[in-house]
Order: C-alpha cells, then structure tokens, then sequence
C-alpha cells in the first residue's frame, strides 16, 4: 500500500526538478524574450544586411575576450553575412544568414569575459578565420565594426 504512493511521489518529484532545470536553463540564457527576425521566414527580407563600419581597433572578434556583440543565434548569423574576406580576391564566405548557422563549432567561458562565446570558422580564400561572437547583447550594445582581415559587405544602410 506504501510503496505505490512512495513511487507517486518519486515520480512527482522527478517531473518537478526537470521541469525547475528547464526554466533555470531558459532564464540563464535569456531566450524568454528572443523572437525570430523576418528573414527566418520572409526569404524576401534583408534586414539582416547591414552596414558596418570600418575596423578601428583590429582586435574585436579575433579572441574570446574580445567578442563581437551581437543579438542572439540570428544576430550572429546575420554579421556572418555581412562580413566579405579582405583577400586576393575578395571572397563572401556566407552568402546569406542561413549559409552561416553551420558555422558555430563551440561555445566557450573565457576567463576574462562573463558570458559564453561561441566559435565560428569562417572559410577566406584557402584559410579558415576563428571569429568570436556573444549573442547576450541585445539592448543596444551590439559591435558595429569589423574584424581584421574581413570589410563590410554592404555599404550604407
């Protein structure tokens, strides 16, 4: 007679602390308020080609430390896109967002940045380039410039 309300409340248990990972998992990564931009289904749209300024430092998105800002999965993806390589010749190596998505090989912690990287290989002109993005910027914070070694894609916005 126990044992089957011993098991009950297992079970209970069990589906509670899931159900307590899950919305400790969502809350950390901050996707409660993402939403999917108008390219992911308007095949039309081309909001995600943006202008980007001119490299300034040389260092942004070159190491873990030093990510590109952007916002969210589609924000990287859509940077991605807007990045050609400053080779012989020039070479676009994502021609659109969703060329991109498969590019992401790990999410890093660096030391000396609070929140998680991911590492992108972008294939230029026989070599592969590590970029480094966080996709944790999504109030107004995001990097508008370009990594070394690549130029804005698209001029004007």
């Amino acid at each position: 007679m126990i044992l089957p309300v011993i098991g009950t409340v297992l079970v209970a248990g069990a589906l509670f602390v899931m159900l307590g990972y899950w919305i400790m998992v969502r809350w950390d990564h901050g996707l409660e308020g993402e939403s999917y931009p108008p390219w992911f289904t308007d095949l039309d749209d081309t909001s995600w080609q943006r202008a980007l300024a001119p490299n300034a430092s040389g260092r942004v998105g070159l190491g873990p430390n030093t990510p590109v800002r952007v916002c969210g999965a589609a924000g990287e993806q859509a940077y991605l896109s807007s990045l050609t390589c400053d080779a012989d010749p020039p070479t676009i190596p994502f021609p659109d967002p969703f060329a991109a998505a498969g590019a992401r090989k790990e999410h890093l912690r660096p030391l000396l940045y609070p929140r998680i990287v991911d590492r992108y290989e972008v294939p230029c002109a026989g070599a592969t380039v590590d970029l480094y993005l966080s996709p944790y910027h999504c109030k107004g914070e995001m990097t508008e410039e370009v990594p070394s070694g690549f130029v804005p894609r698209f001029e004007g916005g």
